[in-house]
């Protein structure tokens, strides 16, 4: 369905080339493949908030299963805007993902997520960090978490916590 988009894309092109963007939107097929996304994303949001809980420190911190669902990466800044920073596990049939970002609502100096990310195998920028653990390595993911929660924690305490 989702994932057999050559031939679905192809054909959005040709009806471009003839039709308007609003006229292509009420295609039955593209009105279909719309409302299932759309879905899938109230279903990850609705996943995100069970599976997430803001620390003291402002950091996000959530482990969630995306299988079937979508997961946005700016979840956690909609349910928690006041955060700094999201840390989590993204779980699915092929493993976890854990990510880290840095809130682009809020304005203060940044940790440089993607090299500590580094020391774990990932890796990133100053603004975001991930790491994929395929397999049975996602076995490994909270653990890997709590370390990567403590050293952003060590890197960038929360004005809040201080004196």
């Amino acid at each position: 369905m989702l994932g057999e988009s050559g031939d679905y894309c192809a054909r959005l092109v040709r009806e471009l080339r003839s039709a308007t963007l609003a006229q292509v939107a009420k295609l039955p097929e593209v009105r279909r493949r719309s409302e299932q996304v759309r879905s899938m994303i109230e279903a990850g949001l609705n996943q995100f908030h069970k599976g997430a809980r803001l620390e003291d420190d402002e950091i996000v911190v959530f482990d969630v299963e995306s299988t079937d669902v979508i997961v946005s990466r700016y979840a956690p800044y909609y349910f928690f805007p006041q955060a700094r920073y999201s840390l989590g596990i993204v779980r699915s049939e092929a493993g976890a993902r854990i990510t880290a970002m840095r809130n682009p609502w809020r304005e203060f100096p940044s940790t440089p997520l993607g090299r500590i990310f580094e020391k774990f195998g990932g890796g990133g920028h100053e603004r975001v960090g991930a790491l994929l653990l395929p397999g049975n390595g996602a076995t490994k993911a909270k653990v890997i978490l709590r370390q990567l929660f403590r050293e952003i924690r060590k890197q960038n305490p929360s004005p809040r916590l201080e004196g």
